[in-house]
């Protein structure tokens, strides 16, 4: 079996809060609660940021969710007090660090938050004490990290909403069950 396949059958391991290694985490349950959230993210990363605005109901994540997949950072005037989540697998694109710098030299810097594999972007957010949801990328192609990146962004978000709903599914999907009908798909 080739490890593309394996990486398939092994998904429902990514679906747990204890996927990430958490870092900074207390700087969110300092502040004043968010009343939004703006990911950026580009690709298999970006798609987290779909995962969240899409789930948003079932994962009981009541603020707007805006997403940036672009250089810069987006205007996020309607809201008073976001905060912004940077997602990146290899910690090393281009417009996710173009935009996490920028936020970085904001005078009034608002809520950051990181999620990512490694990187410039986790030495910047270690560096600069942002809190961090890091994820082990070994063996994986973005696309195929989405359950690791999405509970990494959870595991984050439940600091900052504690009533967000992140079950643990790693027991309750099986792949393996479906390996049949997906070849023959």
């Amino acid at each position: 079996m080739n490890t593309y396949s394996k990486n398939i059958l092994n998904f429902h391991n990514q679906l747990s809060l204890k996927v990430g290694k958490f870092e900074n985490l207390s700087t969110l349950k300092k502040s004043r609660r968010p009343d939004a959230l703006v990911i950026t993210g580009m690709g298999g990363s970006g798609m987290v940021g779909n995962l969240l605005q899409n789930l948003a109901e079932f994962f009981k994540l009541r603020v707007p969710v805006l997403l940036w997949k672009d250089f810069d950072l987006p205007n996020a005037s309607f809201a008073r007090n976001p905060l912004y989540l940077f997602i990146s697998f290899s910690g090393n694109t281009q417009e996710t660090l173009h935009g996490f710098r920028k936020i970085l030299q904001k005078k009034n810097r608002p809520l950051v938050a990181v999620v990512s594999g490694g990187g410039k972007l986790t030495k910047l957010a270690q560096g600069f004490k942002i809190p961090l949801g890091a994820i082990s990328t070994t063996g994986l192609v973005p696309r195929q990290a989405n359950g690791l990146l999405l509970y990494a962004s959870l595991g984050i978000l439940k600091t900052v909403w504690p009533n967000i709903q992140a079950p643990d599914l790693s027991k309750k999907i099986k792949p393996v069950k479906f390996s049949r009908l997906g070849l023959n798909i």
